[in-house]
This record gives structure tokens, sequence and C-alpha cells, in this order.
């Protein structure tokens, strides 16, 4: 493509360029063109290599201290990258308006600092009390004279023991969403509260301008804000949002893996949940 180029160059892992606005359209062309015969039999899956797991007796000041002697970093001396699995996320706060998350953690007694750059609370989807494996260097905070370690994040999710619990409450729902009976003590059924608790969560994030929810979040947000909607689990919200989208309450729309949409329709009328073909089906399962 260099016909196209003012110039170009640099090290070889550098694709730095000028080029003339006009010339844009026919360059992004033959880029793509080129880029689809090249790597047309090649896996283009991004993954992360960690050098090693650490305990958290083994993640402290002194570490950090040691990584910093063998700098500089680069190509031939890759930073240090390390996991530490089922931590449990205490704090999430959004830095830079949202555009970073700091996270503070804790695991068998021992609380961690930890920065992901670049990824917003939403985005993550990782809410306070989630357990979570972390893979991060290890570097020094120095703020106001003091220095800690933080750990910085180069991926997060959910550990195994968090996504087992999500593939029973998956499957659990699925079990009696296709007519499995199923125990009034398993506090499946959602009531009035429950019911009243969800919509007016979602009224609130939409009034406030956010009108898309996870289900996690909308799980979470419900836990840290009423005692009372602390029992609104997976199963629960899964029927909760289905008897809305029958009756028409809200508008929901699914625009990602179980994330949603929602618009708020006005109504004078009061609602009757009891109209709902959905909640006399699953009564009629209930022993």
């Amino acid at each position: 493509c260099e016909d196209l180029l003012v110039r170009f160059g640099g090290h070889e892992l550098a694709a730095g360029l000028t080029i003339r606005r006009e010339n844009l359209p026919e360059f992004r062309r033959r880029i793509n063109e080129y880029a689809v015969e090249c790597f047309k039999n090649v896996d283009m899956t991004v993954s992360l290599e960690a050098d090693c797991e650490l305990l958290p007796e083994e993640t402290d000041m002194r570490l950090a201290e040691e990584i910093r002697l063998l700098e500089p970093y680069g190509v031939g001396n890759p930073l240090p990258i390390f996991v530490m699995r089922r931590c449990r996320i205490v704090e999430c706060i959004s830095l830079s308006s949202g555009k970073h998350t700091k996270f503070t953690v804790s695991r068998d007694g021992a609380v961690f600092s930890a920065v992901y750059f670049s990824h917003s609370i939403a985005e993550l989807d990782l809410y306070t009390g989630d357990t979570v494996d972390l893979m991060f260097s290890a570097d020094i905070n120095e703020y106001n004279g003091r220095r800690s370690l933080q750990l910085v994040l180069k991926d997060i999710r959910l550990s195994s023991v968090e996504n087992g619990d999500h593939a029973a409450d998956v499957e659990l729902f699925d079990r009696i969403w296709a007519g499995e009976p199923f125990a009034a003590e398993d506090n499946i059924m959602p009531n009035r509260d429950d019911f009243a608790a969800v919509y007016n969560l979602v009224r609130h994030s939409v009034r406030m301008g956010y009108d898309s929810l996870s289900h996690r979040a909308i799980i979470s947000k419900l836990r840290e804000g009423s005692e009372a909607a602390s029992t609104v689990g997976y199963v629960k919200l899964k029927i909760i949002i289905r008897v809305f989208q029958e009756l028409n309450l809200l508008g929901i729309e699914e625009i990602g893996d179980e994330v949603y949409r929602f618009k708020l329709y006005f109504s004078n009328t009061k609602t009757e949940l009891d109209k709902s073909n959905l909640l006399r089906r699953l009564r009629s399962q209930m022993r």
C-alpha cells in the first residue's frame, strides 16, 4: 500500500503511517483484502499466559520491588504475569469517569488493591461479593509519599465456583420452565414485593439514563439496595422478567447474553399480576 502513503516506518512492532484523507477508503479496502488472504487459515483467538500462580502470602511489596530490579521490560524481557484464584471482590470503584475500574479484593484474610485500565464496571459485569480469578502484574503505587502494592490487572473472570453456581441456576430454571415440580420452600416463586423491587430498580435506572442492565447487575443492585429484595436470585429474576414481558409492563429487549434494554410504559391502572398465565402455570407446579 506504500503508493497510498505519505510516509511510514518504525521498528518491527510499529505501524506508524501518514496518509491523505482521500486515500483512506482505498487503503482500507487493500489492507483488509490483504489481511483476509494472510490470515484465512490462522486462529486469531487471543490468549494470555501467566508465568505462575501466586498465593496471597507470596504477593507483597517485596515481590513488586524484586520485579522492578529486572527492568527494563520489553519484547526480549516480558513483564512477569501472575494468577491468583478465588478472590472475593470487596469493593468496585469507577475511575476517570468510568474509563477504568479499581477493585479491592480479599483472599484468606489478605486484602489487595487492583486496577484494571480501559475497562468499566458495566463492561466487566462484576460486583461486590463475586468470587473471581485475577491475572495481573505486581506494581508499586506511590502517592503522597506512601508506597503500596498494586495489582495491575491484565484479565479478570468469575472463578469456577461462581461459574458452577451459575450453570446450576441456569439448569434449574430450564427444568422448572419445562414443567418440573418444585417445592414452596425453594423460594423460587416471586411475590408482589419482589416484582415491585425489580420494577422500581429498573424505573430508577432508566430515569437516570441507564436503560441497559445485565441479569447479574440487577441481582447485585437489589441486594445492595434493600434487605427485603435480597431473596431475588437468578431463577426468580428470570421469572419476573418473563412475566413483565407477558403483561407488557416494561419494554424488554435482550441485547446480549442476559443483558436487557428496558423501556418504561406509563399506565394509570394498577397492575394485576394474577392475570399472568405464566404465574398460574408455575403455581400449579409448586408442591
